[in-house]
């Protein structure tokens, strides 16, 4: 089946022989010129007189003394005007959503060519609705129905405001026009409407003008918005058109309800075609016609499928019949254009492709580099401790492209203002360019094929910022960084990088919209699913869908109808199609083929296979890692004097992850975080809860806790738990206080002391509130806020149930405490102290006996407990006990330095609401712990087995066999699991 564009081709070098010099050929975009230019070489037989090519959009331009404004210069016009006649209206930065909504609306309201008037002030006001006869009596009740959710008596604010807004939308509409047009701008509905109102087509009669003789030649249109319909038609009256409409009677005639004609079957009665030989339009339901569709596991797999697709071509039947003179005809289309990327990766090595879709801007590494450089001015700089955070200035420092940032511009420093700003990131986005553009190359290097990508991604970007640049430097764009930031990057993330290539090199890669035209024998589609095609779009507008309706405007069956022709007249003409989907539906998201799949295979006979595609899958195999003991290693254990129980849990988890911290001293950057991750979370807890129960105790001057004591913090929480939590804040997280474990005389301890010598609450209340003398909103905004309530809430839930088993003794709190065990050795005996900080030591009653509690708080989800001291020691448990054998270790110590029962208790917070149904105390199985005597020689004997084991020299430090434990681990790099 030979192309559309060979018909119109043909047929135009049949009107006009080889001079085609006053024929104007105009398309709905720009690739299918490229294509049209072959087929009239190939038809002309020799020299033609090229005929001029235009878009409909410059084609318009062409006739406007106007130019197009910018988007942004727009929404900021309309803000002024808003501002004039709205006495109370928001700033800039709240307006700009609303902003780009009325844009398009009025965008809308001009190509349809819409009495705005009649439409925003007859809405507006409900009693108007009994005088408009222009609107049928269902239209009339479903406005009252909408407009009734805005009775005053049950507004919202939004609502008020909305409805403020739709009272002056007939002004905000003629002024921002009026002001544009002063300035010889206009936004492009309103240059579309002035060419067709304003008598501009006048142009076309006029003797003098270079068009009078002119012939345009309309290719390939659709929809037609009224002002496009009406330049039709006068260029129809004129005797100055051609239209050259592509269809199937399959959808305009056969099959009229299908929603692909819904334009068409217009088109065509008005605006006559002309080719008028219909049989060359009738090829949709050709039974030679091939189609596969293929339902796809993944998106990886879509694209994975590519090579064994191209593969099938070569041993097609009839794949190259020598009516392919004029390009390639075979065509890989994305419905979602998110795909490229992968699929320019998928292409076997040594594929000739040509790209007719712009490259995402947002795909390339530089703009990676611009939005880390954003983000580090933006949410990287800690206002409070007023530096960068140290993840955030990694992302850009670590960047391969920060080696061409501007020495003048070093030490990187925090940008306040929007001027400053947009200068600091063109200075960085220029060296870039520069050093891309490099002229002194050394001779011989050859540039990287990614170079020209990235100098158009810095030049586009360089392009984007002085934009930015003039709104603001002319008082335009007046917003607040954070808004600037946000449409910095908007207008980024819709720039793309245009691609050069020949239509007749290669395999053609493009999107659904640039296949317009444009036909191919040998055709797979990627994802068309349910959403995608036909796309699924959020509802931008504040004029009310019935409103829309009527008056004409664009509405979701209408962009519908846009995609359907799209899919069908792609399909039309070519024999061997593959339209590939993604059935695999997670969460909230499901997904289906598209309904236009589902309409072929209801509505036609065509030979349709449907088949499934996997991924294929490859398992990674790596190496086994086992580190044997030698000298070096075994000098390196015999320098430790001691271990902790978390060093010791290491090894239960995975003998490798202990040689990589304890031995090769292998560590994770120790740097801040840039929020509070679950161990600083935790340490905030058990340092407020020291504090304020050490405080406690010197108030009362005993160590013992009764309930009168607990109750004013139980119920009055707030007031008297927050300058703990304020002071912990101040010391540990707002500046960082040293905390030696060792050494009680440190910086921090000598910083608390005055404030736990305070004898009232109220007096330590005061000394916190003068930390804060700027004010603590300055400190506790957004994530502080929300960790220090979660934290007072947690506190009081521990004095909840503290109160609900007074009386207790505190015996010790953050204390540390060690001991002493000697195990066999190759060297002979030797001794190590194991031990490390107890969080809680107090004596309460256990079955009517006082007990030494030894307590660790947690703030995490409680586990599953350990059935027998032997599983805690088990390195194959894929349940790991490791607090289990923290806490017992250290109540095994504190019953060799004391005489009370020993019990040992993880304490969960979150699991304690019950005050006394909670209860805290260790089990084995279904048995408590009521003294840790009776577990204390299995346990030390299986402790003495693992410290063995680590300092037995035969046997290697080799990786856990639980990969659950894998997942989280730092150093999973190294080890490959």
């Amino acid at each position: 089946m030979k192309p559309f564009l060979y018909y119109v081709a043909k047929d135009l070098i049949g009107r006009y022989g080889n001079n085609l010099s006053e024929v104007t050929i105009v398309f709905p975009g720009k690739r299918a010129r490229l294509y049209m230019n072959a087929f009239l070489s190939y038809f002309a037989k020799g020299p033609v007189w090229a005929p001029r090519f235009l878009t409909i959009d410059e084609l318009f331009q062409r006739f406007s003394s106007l130019i197009p404004s910018d988007n942004i210069l727009n929404i900021c016009r309309l803000h002024r005007i808003y501002s004039r006649l709205m006495p109370d209206a928001e700033p800039l930065d709240d307006f700009y959503g609303w902003g780009e909504i009325l844009m398009n609306d009025f965008d809308d309201i001009d190509k349809h060519m819409v009495d705005a008037d009649k439409l925003f002030t007859n809405a507006a006001d409900l009693a108007a609705l009994d005088h408009v006869d222009y609107l049928s009596e269902k239209q009339v009740e479903a406005l009252r129905e909408f407009f009734s959710n805005f009775d005053p008596e049950h507004q919202t604010e939004l609502k008020r405001r909305f409805m403020q807004m739709w009272k002056v939308m007939p002004q905000m509409y003629h002024q921002l026009k009026e002001e544009l047009r002063r300035e010889g701008m206009a936004y492009k509905g309103a240059l579309y409407r002035e060419v067709v109102e304003r008598g501009d087509l006048s142009t076309l009669h006029a003797p003098h003008s270079t068009l009078h003789h002119s012939v345009y030649a309309f290719v390939g249109f659709n929809v037609l918005d009224e002002v496009e319909e009406t330049l039709f038609a006068a260029m129809r009256d004129a005797g100055q058109a051609l239209f050259y409409w592509d269809y199937d009677v399959f959808y305009t005639s056969r099959h009229a309800h299908n929603e692909a004609g819904l334009f068409l079957r217009h088109n065509l009665e008005k605006f006559p075609n002309a080719l008028q030989d219909t049989s060359l339009f009738d090829n949709l339901e050709n039974q030679s016609k091939k189609i596969y569709i293929a339902a796809a596991t993944t998106d990886n797999a879509q694209v994975r499928y590519l090579p064994q697709w191209i593969e099938s071509l070569h041993t097609h039947p009839g794949h190259s019949n020598g009516q392919t003179h004029v390009a390639q005809d075979t065509a890989i289309v994305l419905c979602d254009e998110a795909l490229m990327r992968p699929v320019l990766h998928a292409l076997p090595d040594g594929t000739e492709v040509n790209i007719t879709m712009g490259y995402p801007l947002t795909d390339t590494a530089i703009y990676g580099y611009f939005c880390a450089l954003l983000d580090l001015q933006m949410e990287g700089y800690n206002a409070d401790l007023q530096q960068f955070r140290p993840t955030a200035l990694e992302r850009v420092e670590k960047n391969p492209f920060f080696t061409s940032f501007p020495e003048a511009q070093k030490p990187l420093r925090h940008l306040t203002d929007n001027l400053s700003l947009i200068d600091w990131l063109i200075a960085a986005i220029e060296s870039v360019g520069k050093n891309l553009a490099d002229p002194e190359r050394p001779a011989g290097t050859t540039p990287s094929p990614y170079d020209q990508l990235y100098a158009e991604a810095a030049f586009q970007l360089y392009r984007i910022l002085g934009q930015f640049r003039w709104l603001v430097t002319d008082g335009i764009l007046d917003v607040k960084p954070a808004t600037l930031r946000r449409l910095i990057r908007q207008a980024s993330a819709t720039a793309k990088i245009p691609f050069h290539g020949e239509m007749n090199e290669g395999l053609q890669v493009m999107g659904l919209l640039e296949a317009r035209n444009l036909d191919f024998r040998h055709l797979i589609m990627l994802s068309v699913g349910e959403g995608i095609i036909p796309r699924r779009s959020a509802d931008t507008s504040l004029i009310p869908y019935i409103l829309r309706t009527h008056f004409g405007l664009d509405t979701t069956e209408r962009q519908d109808a846009v995609y359907a022709y799209s899919f069908y007249r792609l399909i039309q003409r070519a024999e061997d199609i593959t339209l590939v989907y993604n059935e695999n539906s997670s969460g909230t998201s499901q997904r289906e083929q598209s309904r236009f799949i589902r309409q072929l295979i209801a509505e036609t006979q065509l030979p349709i296979v449907q088949q499934k595609i996997t991924a294929s899958l490859s398992v990674q195999r790596t190496e086994t890692i086992s580190v044997e003991k030698d000298a070096q290693v075994m000098k390196c254990l015999f320098a430790k004097q001691s271990l902790s129980p978390t060093a010791i849990n290491q090894y239960i988890d995975c003998p490798l992850k202990f040689y990589f911290q304890q031995v090769a001293k292998l560590r994770m950057p120790d740097r801040p975080q840039d929020g509070i991750d679950t161990a600083r979370f935790g340490t905030l807890f058990h340092n407020t809860c020291e504090i304020l129960y050490s405080h406690l105790c010197h108030i009362n001057g005993r160590k013992e806790i009764r309930q009168s004591d607990l109750a004013p913090y139980v119920q009055n929480h707030a007031p008297l738990v927050l300058p703990y939590i304020n002071l912990v804040f101040w010391i540990d997280l707002f500046h960082g206080l040293e905390y030696d474990s060792y050494n009680h005389e440190s910086e921090r301890e000598t910083f608390l002391r005055p404030f736990l010598q305070t004898t009232t609450t109220e007096e330590l209340s005061r000394m916190v509130g003068e930390l804060y003398t700027a004010g603590t909103e300055q400190y506790f905004t957004g994530l502080n806020m929300i960790i220090r309530d979660v934290i007072l809430q947690l506190v009081r839930q521990l004095l909840r149930w503290d109160m609900a088993h007074t009386p207790f003794t505190l015996y010790g709190m953050e204390v540390n405490e060690f001991t002493d065990i000697t195990i066999p050795t190759a060297k002979g005996p030797f001794t190590l102290k194991v031990g490390g900080r107890i969080d809680r030591m107090d004596i309460m009653e256990n079955n009517g006996q006082p007990t030494l509690r030894v307590v660790d708080y947690k703030t995490g989800r409680s586990k599953r407990g350990p059935s027998s001291i032997e599983s805690i020691f088990d390195t194959t448990d894929t349940n790991a006990h490791g607090y289990y054998l923290q806490t017992l270790l250290y109540s095994v110590i504190m019953s060799r330095k004391q005489q009370l029962p020993v019990s040992p208790c993880l304490f969960y917070v979150l699991s304690a609401t019950d005050a006394q149904g909670y209860d805290p105390q260790l089990k084995l199985g279904k048995d408590a712990i009521n003294d840790i005597r009776d577990v204390a020689a299995e346990y030390t004997e299986g402790l003495r087995n693992v410290l063995t084991e680590i300092y037995d020299h035969t046997r290697p430090f080799v990786q856990t066999t639980v990969t659950d434990r894998c997942k989280y681990c730092d150093f999973r790099p190294l080890c490959g699991k």
